[in-house]
């Protein structure tokens, strides 16, 4: 196991949803796919290489989801954010 899966709180899964980055009191959005996905925060790729900025609502209505969210790191267009809550983002199995 390596460190990053280990500091995991709940398990990470593989995506390609479309979502978006919803900002300045809901005045902006960027589109962005989201790669990644569990309980606790997502990966997520923009078009541009510019970070999303610090705080901000990531709604994916596939599934039915929209949470507050903050950046923890960015690598080019690749952007890992925290969910300030838990949020169901999969069935219970």
């Amino acid at each position: 196991m390596n460190e990053e899966n280990s500091r995991r709180t709940s398990k990470r899964r593989r995506t390609v949803l479309k979502g978006q980055v919803v900002f300045n009191d809901r005045g902006s959005a960027l589109d962005c796919t989201v790669r990644d996905l569990s309980d606790t925060g997502a990966r997520i790729s923009l078009a541009d290489v510019f970070p999303p900025p610090p705080e901000f609502e990531l709604v994916v209505p596939s599934r039915s989801l929209q949470v507050h969210a903050r950046l923890v790191w960015s690598r080019g267009a690749m952007h890992g954010v925290a969910f300030s809550e838990k949020a169901q983002v999969w069935e219970p199995s």
